[in-house]
């Protein structure tokens, strides 16, 4: 069954009647500036490998956050619920995958049962959810998903290939250490925006306080953060404006404490990290701490 959403660039496929053992589903999303909160959610014994070749999003997961930038893959183990917490995702792309690593008795894949046994042992050295991946898990998604969609006579053999080599390289990655960490060049740079929040913080400041061009500064910044410096001092100021607004002020208030040029463009900015209005998600706010108590 092919869900597809042209407005969101999505496309969810969820596969019948064991059309490949063992795959439950795959799927690919590219939110640019619309929003949406991923619900609690559960795969039965499904595996859910999912990679984030750019944006950052957090998942919640076993009552704890795991924050995912561009590059990064996160596991979702069986029967767990997993959410974005009630946080919108925005302007991030994401590829995902079900699979069950449990079964194999009709063969593993469609291999045969030794050939399912040696890639089961192999892939069950995962036990970290999240590590570093690589830009070819996105491009074999892509290829699985062009495949299905297609009418070409091998697809089922070759997007079979496609799924084996990037479970190898998922194995592979997990192996090699968990999440990269920011480098100290670019933790000074999170540190000072984290400092001057209020502030209007230029690229070139950053840069030339970091001893960087401006050109490799941005380049480096969204390789090791997930997004380039401007998208994350925006990030970073509707995160503080969600505490000022929390603490009674209001939003023409906040707005000019944080910086924005009118209440309309802090309305809108907020809108796309958050996917509502700051009216709204105030709202929100309230009637969760009420039901919580």
């Amino acid at each position: 069954m092919v869900y597809k959403d042209d407005n969101h660039d999505r496309t969810y496929i969820e596969l019948e009647n064991n059309w490949i053992n063992n795959i439950s589903h795959f799927g690919r999303l590219k939110f640019t500036k619309k929003t949406e909160v991923l619900p609690e959610h559960i795969h039965k014994n499904l595996f859910e490998f999912c990679y984030l070749p750019s944006g950052q999003v957090t998942f919640h997961v076993a009552g704890k956050s795991f924050n995912i930038k561009g590059g990064d893959v996160f596991i979702a183990f069986p029967n767990e619920i997993h959410s974005t917490g009630g946080t919108a995702m925005a302007r991030i792309k994401l590829f995902w995958l079900g699979i069950d690593l449990s079964d194999n008795q009709n063969g593993f894949l469609g291999y045969s049962k030794d050939e399912g046994r040696q890639l089961l042992s192999y892939f069950s050295r995962i036990k970290n959810r999240h590590f570093r991946g690589n830009n070819n898990l996105g491009y074999l998604i892509d290829r699985i998903i062009d495949l299905y969609l297609s009418d070409y006579p091998l697809k089922k053999i070759l997007i079979r290939n496609l799924i084996t080599e990037f479970m190898i390289q998922i194995s592979d990655l997990e192996v090699q250490g968990t999440e990269n960490q920011i480098s100290p060049i670019i933790m000074n740079s999170i540190f000072e925006i984290k400092q001057r929040i209020p502030e209007k913080i230029s690229l070139q400041e950053l840069a030339r306080t970091s001893g960087l061009s401006p050109g490799y500064f941005k380049i480096r910044f969204k390789k090791e953060v997930g997004m380039p410096p401007g998208e994350y001092i925006l990030k970073s100021k509707i995160e503080r404006a969600e505490e000022f607004l929390r603490e009674g002020h209001t939003v023409t208030e906040t707005a000019f404490e944080f910086g924005f040029s009118s209440s309309q463009h802090f309305s809108t900015m907020f809108k796309t990290f958050r996917g509502m209005s700051p009216g709204k998600w105030l709202k929100n706010e309230i009637i969760s701490s009420i039901l919580s108590q």
